[in-house]
Parts: structure tokens; C-alpha cells; sequence
């Protein structure tokens, strides 16, 4: 229901609607940026990749011809160096330092 409203609500502020805008290859691969970015099946891990994609979003703007590109590395990064993406990251730093915490460990 949400997603429904927000894009009700984008595409009135837009001001109108066709199909090579709505079914473009530019949601789905900022959709899947920002889910393997924030990690999937976590709660708190598509607003960190919303965040961090939004942020990418602004930064990439200038390089709008490799902006695809640069995306897709990222995306091919993460998936290879933190499959659980950046939630998974905090929950094993978190993880690592309450270990420390309890074991006396700098």
C-alpha cells in the first residue's frame, strides 16, 4: 500500500505518465541497488541501502553515461565481499565488539 501511494504521489508531482518511464531498466536496477547495498531479509537494511543509493544517486549525477556502470561494480562488489550487505556489516561489528566487551579484548 505504501509503495502504491508513493508512486501515486511521484508521478502526480511528475505530472504525467508513460510506459518507457514507468517500466525502465532505472527502478529496477536502483530497487536492487538499494536492497543488496542495505541487505537482504534484514528490517533495518533497505533504509541504509536507500540512503546510500539516494547518496550515490547525487554523486554519480555527472557521470550520468558511466553512471549505470559504476552502479552495476558496486552492486557486483558487494555481493562478492559482504553478501549481507551494510546491516550485515553492523551486526557483526556490533557482534565483535560485545564479544570484546565480555572477554576483556581491545
Amino acid at each position: 500500500m505504501i509503495t502504491g501511494l508513493a508512486g501515486a504521489v511521484f508521478y502526480l508531482y511528475q505530472g504525467y505518465i508513460e510506459p518507457s518511464a514507468t517500466f525502465n531498466v532505472t527502478w529496477t536496477m536502483t530497487l536492487l541497488l538499494a536492497a543488496v547495498i542495505g541487505g537482504i531479509r534484514t528490517e533495518e537494511g533497505p533504509i541504509f541501502g536507500t540512503i546510500i543509493v539516494v547518496f550515490l544517486y547525487f554523486l554519480l549525477a555527472r557521470y550520468a553515461g558511466y553512471s549505470f556502470l559504476i552502479q552495476g561494480g558496486i552492486l557486483v562488489g558487494i555481493m562478492l565481499l559482504s553478501p549481507q550487505g551494510v546491516a550485515g556489516v553492523l551486526r557483526r561489528i556490533r557482534v565483535y565488539r560485545s564479544l570484546a566487551g565480555v572477554f576483556g579484548i581491545r
